[in-house]
């Protein structure tokens, strides 16, 4: 075999390494083994969100984190009359969240919705995990046994808003879209991201992505089956009845229309301020959240939409900077993904606790190779569930207990985002040796191929 160190570059071909699969295949038998031992470890997460609270006495237990599920209840429950989101009535969640009140609509109660919820989501958690898993095969210090123990602690650590929102869901979409980003399937990527946009909005952010990293026409095909899994629900939605175009145009302005919400990082100056005799935040109820008021809070809201326009894109420059790293060696793209979520969340004017399980799976993927922001991120993970349900109260009430957690986890994420940035900007990609020679699935030794990329990927 050619060793392309010792033969003239005329001879090489450049543009391999970014068509290089990052692994040949998975043994049946490992498969086995880590997707088993990533069940138990989210099931052991999910006994610790049942049962930790109870158990201790504590007053912010499973129940606390409830919220929500009384609105998806009533919504649920005229489903189960008869009538359809949008062509009855608005709703301000986007079309595939529907599925999800269908699902539960025939729970004769509050507590029977509730109990039928948690599930649902508790079996879409063990699918996020398992895809993390996968994703994360082949990687070095543990691979997907460090990626699913990972993944099932920031699940513990962000408490009962993993089962009683359905964010859980679209962390599965993320983990889905890591997953076929990793392996290549370009395809299965861009629907990924297209339910997601078509369940929460902001998976769309990570799509740039799909198309620098991708050949250009399996990205743009990839560009048509996002367009499909995204626009259709609210094409069907669209044509089921006059009301719906108006339904759907009210759901979008809703949300454009939210104020600063309490836990916005953008708000946190107002709250340091408020720790050092400044005034007292304004806090007004809005949306069915709490949200600051007030000059500072009403600038803020006015920009967090070029702000989060410009981090987003900063990091996407950084992406295109190193777009033959991530095309070499595509295990690479978590660290992306990460950046530009974290980016997002630092600016957007709305930060509900329930966000931070978007980042679950990149945290998982990129933890064995940066350590240190993976703890920051899982500390991060566990601060949020003390600012909602635990210090809410205390927040609300302006106490310097409560809104020094506060501050804390917001300057949490704004590291957590700038470490991101930086790690994306020195990614870079190492070549396996041409004299190495690896197994494939049946045992048999094969030559290295000195174009593939290496099985352990850098995070430099």
């Amino acid at each position: 075999m050619i060793d392309p160190r010792n033969t003239p570059l005329i001879l090489q071909a450049p543009a391999a390494p970014a068509l290089t699969p990052v692994r040949r295949r998975i043994r049946m038998v490992d498969a086995v083994l880590f997707v088993a031992a990533a069940v138990a470890m989210q099931a052991a997460a999910l006994l610790v969100i049942y049962g930790a609270p109870a158990a201790a006495g504590w007053p912010w237990g499973l129940t606390s984190t409830t919220g929500d599920l009384p609105i998806y209840f009533s919504y649920a429950s005229k489903m189960a009359r008869g009538l359809l989101p949008f062509r009855d009535f608005m709703i301000e969640y986007p079309p595939l969240f529907v599925p999800f009140l269908w699902a539960t609509r025939n729970a004769r109660d509050l507590k029977a919705y509730i109990y039928a919820f948690e599930q649902m989501m508790a079996a879409w958690s063990f699918a996020a995990v398992v895809l993390t898993a996968i994703a994360a095969e082949g990687a070095e210090r543990g691979g997907p046994y460090v990626s699913a123990a990972v993944f099932a602690l920031g699940t513990a650590a962000i408490g009962g808003l993993a089962i009683n929102r359905y964010d859980m869901a679209v962390a599965a979409l993320i983990a889905l879209f890591l997953l076929a980003m990793v392996r290549g399937w370009w395809e299965v990527a861009g629907i990924a991201i297209g339910l997601g946009f078509a369940m929460k909005i902001a998976p769309v952010l990570l799509l740039p992505l799909l198309l620098i990293v991708a050949p250009w026409k399996r990205g743009l095909l990839a560009l048509a089956c996002f367009a499909v899994a995204g626009f259709a629900p609210f094409v069907w939605f669209l044509l089921s009845g006059p009301l719906a175009a108006t339904n759907l145009q009210d759901m979008a302005l809703y949300h454009l229309a939210r104020p600063l919400e309490l836990e916005a990082v953008l708000g946190t100056p107002l709250w340091a301020a408020s720790l050092f005799a400044g005034p007292r935040v304004e806090i007004i109820r809005a949306a069915n959240s709490l949200a600051l008021d007030g000059p500072g809070a009403a600038l803020a809201a006015s920009l967090a939409g070029p702000l989060s326009g410009i981090g987003v894109l900063v990091a996407y420059g950084l992406a295109l900077w190193r777009r033959c790293a991530l095309r070499t060696d595509r295990r690479l793209i978590v660290m992306p993904v990460l950046a530009v979520l974290l980016t997002f969340l630092v600016f957007a004017k709305v930060l509900s606790p329930q966000y931070l399980i978007w980042t679950l799976a990149p945290m998982a993927l990129v933890f064995a190779g940066r350590r240190t922001l993976g703890l920051l991120l899982l500390l991060t993970t566990a601060l949020t569930q003390t600012v909602f349900p635990i210090g809410y109260r205390a927040i609300e009430a302006q106490w310097p207990q409560g809104v020094s957690l506060l501050v804390v986890r917001n300057v949490l994420i704004i590291v957590c985002a700038a470490l991101a940035l930086v790690h994306l900007a020195r990614l870079r990609a190492v070549e396996e040796p041409a004299s190495e020679a690896r197994h494939d699935a049946v045992g048999r030794e094969e030559a290295a191929d000195p174009y593939a990329p290496s099985d352990v990927p850098a995070l430099a």
